[in-house]
């Protein structure tokens, strides 16, 4: 963990507070083999699990984070 937020209640209300105005993001993994089970699907079961956000707004997020993608188009299929 970094440490970046203090647990899941402080996570929860960072997210609802982009959710409620309006700010996009998305959710990632910066080093999965560095940080133990931090996989993408782990990171996005956590939220699910524990309420933080809806699989509507993970699904938001998730078109955020390919509209905002740094990979042209054609080469994005190979990561799908």
């Amino acid at each position: 963990m970094t440490i970046a937020v203090k647990d899941l209640d402080e996570i929860q209300r960072v997210l609802r507070t982009f959710i409620q105005n309006g700010v996009k993001f998305c959710i990632h993994t910066g080093w999965p083999e560095v940080i133990e089970n931090r996989s993408l699907y782990r990171q996005y079961a956590l939220l699910l699990e524990n309420g933080i956000i809806t699989d509507t707004e993970l699904r938001a997020a998730n078109q955020a984070a390919f509209a905002a993608r740094f990979i042209p188009a054609p080469g994005l299929d190979a990561y799908l």
